[in-house]
């Protein structure tokens, strides 16, 4: 099933075949896109897409309370995700911003079998590229279920009170 990416309200279907795994020198977004929209795909995956991260890479995924530290940590998080998720899950890139050392994107969650079906969740994620080109860092966002509007600010508000009426520490 091929991966898509919608860019500028267009959208265009790439194949894992499309494209050559990307070289040494390859810009964050162009990266980011081989790893979204073809390597997810891929039947050695995630071991192909490891071969892009750094050894101490800083994977935060906010759902986490823990950010998952080293390429080992992150290949663990990464085959618990593919074992965990139903087997028709499929991130779908929506959005990539430019970037050669980082870039954002949003994206989206939706069954590859039923595209019609609709989206899951909608989220988006940062990468962060080391000097030598690799990733070192990651954080992926997914939209809370809850959607509590002006709310929040309320309740920051009155955080933010709280704070400033608890003494430091000393």
């Amino acid at each position: 099933m091929p991966a898509r990416l919608a860019c500028a309200g267009t959208r265009q279907t790439l194949r894992a075949s499309q494209t050559n795994l990307p070289g040494p020198n390859t810009r964050a977004d162009e990266l980011v896109k081989w790893l979204w929209n073809e390597a997810q795909f891929r039947p050695d995956y995630p071991s192909i897409s490891l071969d892009y991260f750094a050894d101490d890479v800083v994977y935060e995924d906010m759902v986490y309370s823990e950010p998952f530290v080293g390429k080992d940590a992150v290949r663990e998080f990464l085959l618990k995700t593919k074992e965990m998720a139903p087997p028709d899950f499929v991130f779908v890139v929506d959005r990539v911003s430019d970037g050669v050392r980082s870039c954002g994107l949003t994206w989206h969650i939706e069954l590859k079998t039923r595209p019609d079906a609709g989206k899951f969740a909608n989220g988006c994620s940062f990468y962060e590229l080391n000097s030598e080109g690799k990733i070192c860092y990651i954080r992926d966002t997914v939209e809370s279920p809850l959607k509590i509007g002006s709310f929040g600010l309320v309740l920051a508000n009155l955080a933010a009170k709280a704070i400033k009426m608890t003494p430091p520490p000393s």
